[in-house]
């Protein structure tokens, strides 16, 4: 399946956090490790011209939507919430 995105919006992947090493400390079930702020993600598809695919971006890890059609997972973020273009 394959999206396109139009109005400002930008199709990303999220980049992969490496592997954790199983901690010698016990903690409970429910607890989670807070993530950061920001993310940096990879753009697939953007439907403006600032960006191609590939780039890599900053953006507020609260603005990325997640969207489920069938069995995937789409991840999509607004343009205006870029931060900046790594390189």
């Amino acid at each position: 399946m394959k999206i396109t995105p139009v109005n400002n919006w930008i199709y990303i992947d999220l980049d992969k956090k490496e592997e954790k090493e199983d901690s010698l400390v016990l903690l409970p079930e429910d607890y989670k490790v807070s993530e950061s702020v920001f993310k940096t993600v990879t753009v697939l598809c953007s439907s403006v011209d600032d960006f191609d695919p590939s780039d890599r971006i900053i953006v507020p890890t609260h603005t990325i939507q997640d969207i489920q059609i069938d069995d995937q997972t789409f991840y999509m973020v607004l343009k205006n919430h870029v931060m900046a273009v790594v390189k």
